[in-house]
């Protein structure tokens, strides 16, 4: 009772308790929790007891109904918060609604973690100056323009983390010579249906980031060469590339390019089983791989999974040879899963001799 600390957390379900802690938690910063399932009526009840320590507030987590969420915040949070560190607000509707655009009195300053989950804000908001974080959900393609995602990310100078979950437009809208840099970005995230390079083409990702892209694609469909950015000016940071993985399987198929300049994560997620048990690098990667500079790739490792209970993923020798040939500093090749399901290759292959300090087969 006598530690402040212990009593920051309000979830705004009861006046008698929220009073009780805002009077013991004196004056440490406070965490806000709003859920759903609750009577309206108590919670806006206390909520307003727990608004009138506003100038405390440090974390706000907001999920639930538009009808109920946006009305409260918009008449109990139009006011400066300076302290708020982390907002993170989650709501559920077949069409992302917007935030209220006097919320929180368009200042953010404090502001280091953002978190939209079936919402949408008035883009740019004012003074994101701290913010380093950026998650944004479940946004349908046709309720964001490209043009509002490269406002914010000019107008927020400290990020260093973006996480997009099904929220990338369709079309472009910005100019093709638009390209917005992000010189703090350590790691980027983009979950989407379908692949492509929509945002990327107009990204400068700064050396030492790390990409991390997926993408649901369906039977023996192909879609990485679909993928590919338009220019590699946005991909400097793989310009030294020492370490690749590949894997196939009937979950997902996967290719991971990584170094000390940075790395590139690309996932593929099957919607349904089945599809071609064989696959070649050739058809399936090479487009991609096609891109980056792998003759300094010192490590190697290529997974197999099974496709069907009765049959098993197989890759033809020749597609494993031509990504072999490339690397000439190739020191370890690692084969998982691979044993007896190597697939000959009737024409003639080049001779060039291998050299590796480690070989290693696992199953």
């Amino acid at each position: 009772m006598s530690r402040p600390l212990l009593w920051t957390r309000l979830d705004c379900t009861d006046v008698g308790k929220t009073k009780l802690y805002t009077e013991r938690s004196k004056s440490c910063p406070l965490e806000i929790y709003l859920r759903p399932g609750r009577s309206t009526f108590y919670r806006e009840q206390a909520l307003i007891l727990a608004v009138q320590h506003i100038d405390r507030l440090r974390t706000l987590s907001v999920s639930g109904n538009p009808t109920e969420v946006l009305p409260a915040l918009d008449k109990h949070l139009s006011r400066p918060v300076p302290l708020l560190n982390t907002l993170n607000i989650t709501l559920v509707s077949h069409q992302a609604p917007i935030l209220p655009s006097r919320l929180f009195d368009e200042d953010l300053s404090s502001l280091r973690e953002l978190s939209l989950t079936g919402v949408t804000m008035p883009l740019p908001w004012r003074d994101l100056s701290s913010l380093t974080t950026f998650y944004l959900c479940h946004i349908s393609k046709h309720e964001i323009l490209l043009t509002q995602l490269l406002d914010f990310f000019e107008s927020v100078p400290r990020l260093r983390h973006i996480h997009l979950y099904n929220s990338i437009p369709s079309s472009s809208d910005a100019p093709t010579e638009r390209v917005v840099s992000l010189p703090r970005l350590k790691d980027l995230g983009i979950i989407a249906q379908t692949p492509h390079s929509i945002l990327l083409n107009h990204l400068s990702i700064p050396v030492g980031a790390l990409l991390r892209l997926e993408f649901t694609f369906r039977g023996g469909e192909s879609p990485i060469p679909s993928y590919s950015p338009k220019s590699l000016e946005n991909l400097r940071n793989l310009s030294h590339i020492t370490a690749t993985n590949l894997y196939f399987g009937s979950e997902r198929r996967s290719v991971w390019l990584r170094g000390p300049s940075g790395g590139i994560y690309i996932f593929g997620n099957r919607a349904d089983g089945g599809g071609q048990p064989n696959i070649g690098i050739t058809r399936f990667l090479r487009p991609l791989l096609d891109q980056f500079d792998l003759s300094r790739s010192q490590r190697l490792a290529i997974t197999l999974c099974h496709y069907r209970p009765r049959a098993s993923a197989g890759i033809e020798t020749w597609s494993v040879y031509q990504t072999l040939h490339t690397m000439e500093d190739l020191r370890t090749l690692t084969l998982a899963r691979c044993v007896n399901r190597m697939n000959g290759y009737s024409g003639q292959i080049p001779r060039k001799p291998l050299q590796f300090t480690s070989i290693s087969s696992d199953h």
